[in-house]
């Protein structure tokens, strides 16, 4: 009996068997037993063993040693193609087609790349085996998965970004290894198309730092199908010390006018302006030690801050620092006396000490608001604002003997004494 006269039902009853006796048979134990007779013999046709993913694979099989020795009744022989693919191991039934049979590989294996073995199995018994290759499919569309990073790299020679690419066939199989990939680039207005070969399913570029600042954009592309663009900023290197000064209206301690503190343009070891937003701290020391603090961020590579004039004489030394990595020379400033003295006076029928009007270094009156403080025996007794030069304590609340008593006055950097008698 020849193959092709084989019913449709008859094999779909044998191949079910078969599937029942597989599954929980392991490939070791589908051996050919000893003293298989010859008188019956199935083996794969020769055929092509190179595809592309995506075409049709039909596999076509026949039996040998028949012509020699007559059919002695009908065939019950049951066949089934084992596939061993990426995707593990997998049955596929025979079809008959015009007196042929032939296996049909299903669309999902013919569309994974790769070598594939594939196992005639006659009466769960291996008969023939032989391997095929299926190529991708890089005439079709490609897709080009890329990544270039990091988003920013520093200035200098030590620095780089990479990009990588993975460009996969219609069926995400990834593409034949030597293929040559387009590498595009530009930085500073200079283009550069790199050909680097695939490699065990990517390709790379490495692009190393410069020593000046730009932007890198870059591209990859295979077969005229590309991914979209991607940059990388190569930014300033670490700045370098600076230096600062100092812009103020007058030299007065009058605790009312700012002074503009500056540093020079901040640039890194290869001459680049540092980048906007570089955080700067200003410290102030002052005569007795104290210290105080402002800042300011960089624009165009310079940062200022501003700080109110102090109100009292003193002289200032000033520094700025970028944390742990740069820092400027040291910068004196002098405040001088707005006055030289100031009047006070005592009214003792309403018990009040006026202090005032106190006159600055133009014969105006000082700023409203300049603290004035009132001591007796080196303690403080009262705190208050000047307006219009003037401040005015009241003596009658605060509960003070009937006594001669020595009080001071201190205001912008001046004591003055005054004997009161209550």
């Amino acid at each position: 009996m020849s193959i092709g006269t084989y019913t449709a039902a008859s094999i779909v009853i044998s191949t079910c068997m078969a599937l029942a006796i597989l599954s929980f048979a392991p490939e070791e134990d589908l051996k050919v037993p000893s003293g298989f007779s010859d008188e019956r013999r199935y083996e794969l046709l020769p055929g092509k063993v190179e595809f592309l993913a995506g075409d049709s694979i039909r596999i076509g099989f026949h039996e040998t040693g028949i012509e020699s020795i007559p059919s002695k009744g009908k065939n019950t022989d049951t066949f089934l193609l084992w596939v061993k693919s990426s995707y593990g191991s997998v049955p596929v039934e025979p079809q008959t087609d015009s007196n042929n049979s032939y296996f049909q590989l299903p669309s999902f294996l013919c569309e994974t790349a790769g070598e594939t073995e594939v196992l005639l199995v006659v009466n769960n018994k291996i008969t023939d085996r032989k391997m095929i290759r299926i190529l991708p499919k890089e005439d079709s569309a490609i897709t080009m998965e890329s990544y270039f990073g990091p988003p920013s790299i520093q200035a200098g020679t030590a620095d780089f970004a990479m990009l990588v690419t993975l460009p996969t066939d219609m069926y995400d199989n990834m593409v034949s290894d030597s293929t040559m990939v387009n590498i595009g680039s530009t930085f500073r207005r200079e283009t550069s198309i790199f050909n680097i070969p695939m490699k065990n399913g990517y390709a790379w570029k490495v692009f190393p730092s410069t020593t000046t600042t730009g932007t890198y954009f870059v591209n990859a592309s295979l077969y005229g199908f590309g991914a979209r663009e991607m940059e990388s900023e190569v930014h300033p290197s670490k700045p370098v010390d600076f230096t600062i000064s100092a812009k103020r209206e007058h030299d007065y301690a009058d605790g009312n006018r700012l002074v503009r503190l500056s540093t020079s343009v901040l640039r890194d070891n290869y001459g680049n302006v540092i980048s906007d937003g570089t955080l700067v701290t200003f410290e102030i020391e002052s005569e007795q030690g104290n210290i105080s603090k402002t800042s300011g961020t960089t624009i165009n590579g310079v940062s200022t801050a501003q700080i109110l004039h102090p109100d009292h004489p003193d002289t200032w030394s000033v520094r700025a620092r970028i944390s742990g990595i740069a820092e400027s020379d040291s910068l004196k400033l002098v405040f001088t006396k707005i006055t030289e003295s100031i009047p006070i006076n005592y009214y003792k029928l309403e018990d009040n000490i006026v202090v005032g009007p106190i006159i600055s270094y133009m014969g105006q009156w000082v700023s409203d608001g300049t603290e004035i403080s009132l001591f007796l025996n080196d303690n403080l007794i009262l705190r208050k604002g000047s307006k219009e030069g003037i401040v005015n304590f009241s003596l009658s609340k605060l509960g003070l003997p009937s006594e001669k008593l020595t009080f001071e006055v201190r205001a912008l950097g001046i004591t003055e004494t005054i004997e009161v008698e209550r």
